[in-house]
């Protein structure tokens, strides 16, 4: 059936970024990991699937919330789901990609709902200051290949 697989389990994501210093910050990113990664066989037409969870994910000393990941694969598509929220924010993208290693054409939703953009403000790592209000809405990102001659 599957050949690898992957399993996270409890794995510190700052770990990653150790390797990466900030003067401002004791960490950039942190966060607990927890999912799966299945690579199928090499002949098999499927890409790979992906179940990954993160919880308490912090940018800048800053709770983001917790994350989801679920990528599934057939032989011509990739499906998407992933959603990150907190008790004011919620964002997720999800839809479709077919093709995707090669000429793709994507069919995706990103839904927003952030009811504090002042919390945002220590994401953009002080760029943006000031800010106000807050964010309802849906984007519809497509894309179809192109012919190139």
């Amino acid at each position: 059936m599957y050949e690898h697989k992957y399993i996270i389990s409890n794995f510190g994501i700052q770990n990653i970024f150790n390797i990466v210093k900030s003067e401002k910050y004791d960490y950039v990113v942190r966060g607990n990991v927890d999912g799966e990664i299945i690579f199928p066989n090499i002949n098999s037409p499927k890409e790979f699937d992906a179940d990954i969870a993160i919880r308490n994910l912090m940018i800048a000393d800053t709770l983001a919330g917790n994350m989801m990941i679920k990528i599934n694969s057939t032989e011509e598509k990739l499906i998407i789901d992933t959603r990150l929220g907190n008790e004011e924010n919620r964002i997720s993208l999800s839809g479709v990609v077919l093709h995707p290693f090669q000429k793709a054409d994507m069919d995706l939703k990103l839904s927003l709902t952030i009811s504090n953009l002042k919390r945002l403000e220590r994401f953009t790592f002080n760029e943006l200051s000031e800010m106000s209000g807050k964010i309802q809405g849906d984007i519809s990102v497509k894309e179809a290949p192109t012919n190139q001659t």
